[in-house]
């Protein structure tokens, strides 16, 4: 979700910048994966729950007047992006038969409302696999 008073924005791609797999590091940055992603505004007004969730409060009114009801709120949460990096560490602690990790730092990529370039860090992204019995 945006922050509060925030343009809206696109997000297009991600990437990994960083992976820490029990303790080997990569910082080779991967290549940029596509998604379409569209992230409401930092927005909310009367009209708000009734919006489909793609659409972020108008702003202005008829006449080109800033809406003084439109204030800067935490924008609508959007639909989740699955992305699986725990699934490798079954394997390993199948294989080893101890727990394993990762660690992944990710950066999304895209543009706001205004056009400008957009980048979105999500650092680190924690996975944790344990071995339980024999």
């Amino acid at each position: 979700m945006s922050r509060p008073g925030s343009d809206a924005m696109y997000i297009t791609g991600w990437r990994i910048t960083r992976y820490d797999y029990n303790g080997e590091v990569s910082e080779e940055v991967s290549e940029s994966n596509k998604v379409d992603i569209f992230v409401p505004s930092g927005w909310t007004c009367p009209e708000r729950a009734t919006l489909p969730s793609y659409q972020s409060c108008q702003m202005y009114t008829t006449d080109g007047k800033i809406r003084s009801d439109v204030q800067p709120a935490n924008g609508l949460p959007t639909s989740p992006l699955r992305l699986n990096f725990a699934g490798a560490l079954v394997g390993e602690v199948q294989r080893t038969l101890a727990g394993a990790y990762s660690e992944v730092n990710i950066e999304f990529t895209g543009y706001s409302s205004n056009n400008e370039p957009v980048v979105v860090k999500a650092q680190p992204v924690l996975s944790r696999a344990y071995k339980a019995g024999n």
